[in-house]
């Protein structure tokens, strides 16, 4: 087999030993493959395999689109005619894709709430105790929960903001009452105990946005901030604490975090004493 047109998590174009050249493409429900006439107009599907979640838009590909375009690849790649491809996508390309769903649905049903809302939310309904807990919150609660988590999934890749760990409250989507009341809102509904553990862990970071004039600008005194503002009573915050505290100090001194770390725990019980 060989590819003659790739673009990641879209489609590719290939030919096998044999001269015949085939057309496969992600759908935002399904990755499909079609048999080319005239070498370059594809016709006839000779397979396809849908998905019970979304896995891109019509207009992005998203990275679940990435993995199984070139899952589908990968396991085709030794083909080398029509019969022996079509015998293959049948049986280890479908058992493959049947594992890969199974392995990746929390994941998947959580990116298409991320990126379509409830519209996705209603499609999965039958599918996730994860998105049975989400239907029965308002669209208003899950757009307003779902423009936060994009935040804070952003936020690391915010040159500033990614070495602060209190944050001004104008970063926030909405007012921070509307989110909290938001996220309060579905942890009284959530049925699934991780669900409940992800709206737990965002309702403590809504505990770092603060007012903008309050926001240390330093990284090391925004550090000392934070960490005085913290309830270390909560076993549960206390470990979210320690891990963040944790990465902050790996992501910025590498190979020496532990050392550092250290350090600055140290001094900061010196300083508290005095």
């Amino acid at each position: 087999m060989k590819k003659i047109t790739y673009v990641a998590g879209q489609y590719s174009q290939f030919k096998l030993n044999d001269g015949t050249r085939l057309f496969i493409e992600t759908l935002p429900e399904k990755v499909r493959i079609k048999k080319m006439v005239l070498c370059f107009i594809p016709t006839k599907i000779l397979w396809d395999f849908s998905f019970p979640f979304y896995i891109r838009t019509v207009g992005r590909a998203w990275d679940l689109a990435k993995e199984i375009l070139d899952l589908v690849l990968q396991s085709i790649e030794d083909c080398k005619t029509l019969n022996e491809l079509k015998q293959r996508l049948h049986s280890e390309t479908t058992s493959l894709l049947l594992d890969w769903v199974e392995r990746n649905k929390e994941r998947a049903y959580l990116k298409g709430m991320e990126e379509l809302g409830s519209f996705a939310a209603k499609k999965y309904v039958k599918s996730s105790p994860m998105l049975r807990d989400a239907v029965a919150v308002s669209q208003d609660t899950m757009e307003i929960i779902g423009d936060y988590g994009k935040l804070l999934e952003n936020l690391p890749t915010n040159e500033k903001e990614s070495s602060r760990l209190l944050h001004p409250l104008s970063l926030l989507p909405h007012l921070k009452d509307k989110i909290d009341n938001a996220i309060k809102i579905a942890l009284g509904i959530a049925r699934d105990e991780e669900t409940k553990n992800h709206l737990e862990t965002a309702l403590m970071a809504l505990e770092d946005f603060i007012p903008d004039d309050e926001v240390p600008e330093k990284p090391e005194e925004n550090m000392k901030a934070w960490l005085s503002r913290k309830d270390w009573g909560n076993p549960k915050a206390k470990e979210l604490f320690g891990i963040t505290l944790t990465k902050m100090f790996v992501k910025k001194y590498g190979e020496n975090a532990e050392q550092k770390l250290e350090e600055f725990l140290q001094d900061l019980k010196k300083n508290n004493k005095h």
